[in-house]
């Protein structure tokens, strides 16, 4: 008789439990009946039986694996897919959550990107031939999605990197090259699998080009810029001396860079403009203006602020007063700073950038008028009908306040003004030494005045509650009208 051998994993250890056997290696359960043809010298058909029993023990080990995956214990999800790829190797659920398992695990000592493509392949690859094409097709759908986000994912790991680690040319260059790795992959799997991926790509670069942007302000600011002028960040330390070999003595807990910090500084500085304008190597025509103006606006920043930047010594002194007393001076003075060469190099790049980002505004002023006459002229209808109507609304509120002319209260204001200008005139006539007279004839014209002018308020209220409505929705067909596409 043959020795007990599990079919899925090889372990000969076996063991009776509840009615059946288990391997104790992989947890495989088998019925009393499997084990005696098990135990049978020679080949024993025994598919169905086993097909059934394996189908359940992957549907068991992916319930444990997705468990694991959920509670973040990445590197046991992964151990879980793995036991139910062994047996199963054309399940796509387990190929997925498999690749999905490791880029968790990806970090600077550890990096599989390459094994989570290969995954999500496999994925679907082991689709299989009895799915309908609708299904077919959603599955491929998933599978493209969980792939994306994926290898953005661990796109964005190395640019967070950036910042985390502080900015190096071996980080730039680890975004750089995986920037470029994820790009192949994807064109390479969306033709595999059998999709165009020009659109996506678009995409993908506008992405990359505003996550490397975000990250490079970032680190200047918690990082790079922050670690040389610290509590001084906000005004770039303005309040600086920078004047060489001019003493200023301040109290020694007054923060002045050393040069080992200016170099720092300087040369982490010249990591972010490299990275940007690895990015610009990117920008073509459906690269987005707005993005472009920030590149380039950040990128003149990073050349400009560096060029006033100096290092300082901290020195004590000692010396005698004209009392023979011996007085200690704590002070800093300018130690290095960029050469004129370097200065003018800076300024002029600052120059530069600074009009390739008012080039970037024109442009997008120009494509914004572009896309909106592009808009309009396939809206054709839309926009007679807008402009139709804001003629219309035109002809009402003008027929309103003509209407406001001719109303009837029009007689009654009138008339006032008339009584009005009779008693002024009769106040005119009344000698300046009979004030009493005066007093009661401005009392009647006050009064008149108050009502008049009170009928006049009534009046354009009146109006004004119907022109409103009118005015505002030709305020909503301008915004309409020109509004960016």
């Amino acid at each position: 008789m043959k020795q007990l051998t599990c079919e899925v994993c090889g372990c000969n250890d076996l063991m009776k439990q509840d009615g059946v056997f288990v391997c104790q290696a992989c947890g495989c359960k088998y019925s009393l009946d499997e084990v005696r043809k098990m135990m049978i010298e020679g080949t024993v058909e025994v598919q169905g039986t086993v097909q059934v029993a394996n189908a359940a023990q992957v549907s068991n080990l992916l319930k444990m694996a997705h468990s694991a995956f959920d509670s973040k214990n990445y590197a046991k999800a992964e151990e879980f897919c793995d036991q139910a790829i062994a047996m199963n190797d054309k399940n796509d659920d387990a190929w997925a959550l498999k690749g999905e398992a490791i880029l968790h695990q990806i970090n600077k000592d550890n990096p599989r990107v390459l094994e989570v493509n290969n995954c999500f392949k496999n994925a679907f690859y082991s689709l299989g031939d009895n799915l309908d094409a609708g299904e077919r097709e959603k599955r491929i759908d998933k599978i493209i999605q969980d792939l994306k986000g994926c290898l953005e994912g661990n796109l964005i790991y190395w640019i967070n990197q950036f910042e985390a680690g502080r900015p190096s040319v071996a980080s730039k260059n680890k975004i750089i090259n995986s920037y470029n790795e994820t790009r192949e992959m994807i064109q390479s799997d969306y033709k595999e699998f059998g999709r165009d991926p020009q659109s996506y790509l678009r995409i993908f670069d506008e992405w990359f080009l505003i996550k490397c942007n975000a990250i490079c302000v970032s680190a200047w600011k918690t990082t790079v810029a922050y670690n040389y002028f610290r509590k001084d960040l906000g005004n770039y330390g303005a309040s600086w001396n920078r004047n060489p070999n001019e003493r200023e003595y301040l109290s020694s807990d007054v923060f002045r860079p050393a040069e080992k910090i200016r170099t720092t500084f300087v040369d982490e500085t010249s990591c972010l403009i490299e990275l940007l304008q690895f990015c610009e190597t990117l920008f073509n025509e459906n690269t987005s203006p707005k993005v472009k103006e920030n590149i380039y606006s950040n990128i003149a920043v990073f050349y400009d602020i560096p060029i006033k930047q100096v290092s300082y010594q901290y020195k004590i002194t000692t010396e005698m007063n004209g009392w023979g007393n011996w007085v200690r001076h704590e002070f800093y003075y300018v130690d290095r700073f960029l050469t004129q060469d370097s200065q003018n190099y800076r300024r002029k790049r600052a120059d530069d950038y600074k009009a390739k980002e008012a080039g970037a505004i024109e442009e997008g002023k120009r494509k914004a008028i572009e896309r909106k006459e592009a808009y309009w002229k396939a809206h054709a209808k839309e926009k007679d009908e807008l402009t139709n109507e804001k003629e219309s609304l035109k002809q009402q509120i003008q027929k309103l306040r003509d209407e406001e002319r001719s109303i009837p209260s029009r007689d009654e204001i009138t008339i006032k003004r008339e009584q009005i200008e009779s008693l002024n005139a009769q106040k005119k006539g009344i000698s300046l030494f009979n004030g009493k007279e005066r007093k009661a004839i401005q009392e009647q014209i006050d009064s008149l005045n108050e009502s008049m002018n009170a009928l006049i308020e009534r009046e354009k209220a009146v109006v004004m509650n119907k022109i409103t409505p009118l005015s505002k929705r030709i305020e909503e067909i301008d915004a309409e009208l020109t509004k960016e596409r």
